[in-house]
């Protein structure tokens, strides 16, 4: 009996209608500092939000700990 063909999967995001985003303002120069490290380090941040969420995620939790 052959091997059935292998199924593809593609992965897609999921949003909750609830979970909302918001836009906020930064100083330019903590934008340049940010874009500075996406660029140069190998943190692996790909992008301005994904380095602020874990940056605001952090100091939640920092704060939570006290």
């Amino acid at each position: 009996m052959p091997n059935p063909a292998p199924k593809t999967y593609i992965n897609y995001p999921i949003f909750s209608i609830a979970m909302g985003y918001k836009n906020i303002a930064l100083p330019e120069d903590l934008i340049e500092r940010i874009d500075f490290v996406i660029k140069r380090s190998k943190l692996g941040y790909k992008s301005r939000g994904e380095f602020v969420k874990e940056a605001v995620r952090n100091q939640l939790k920092a704060l939570s700990d006290k």
